[in-house]
């Protein structure tokens, strides 16, 4: 859950979004902040740079998977936002 008034408002929303995005940092890994938030900035222009990645042990085509996604999964935890509260 998030709240916020006025610009806390907008500013919830918008950390509500890059957590969707990039994910929640793990704890110890605060460096990475700046990198998930330039990957954030970037994920709205259309450039994902989705690169093809191989799912190890099938015989399936390459998955294309963006930038975000795998800092996803490598430095953070995937959570879901449930409730903003925002006046």
């Amino acid at each position: 859950m998030a709240t916020g008034f006025s610009r806390g408002a907008f500013q919830v929303r918008a950390l509500s979004a890059m957590i969707d995005k990039v994910g929640l940092i793990y704890e110890g890994n605060e460096v990475q902040i700046p990198f998930a938030y330039q990957l954030y900035a970037r994920s709205g222009s259309g450039n994902t740079e989705a690169q093809p990645v191989r799912v190890t042990g099938t015989a399936s085509k390459p998955v294309r998977v963006s930038k975000t996604e795998r800092f996803k999964k490598a430095f953070s935890r995937d959570v879901k936002v449930h409730f903003v509260g925002a006046w």
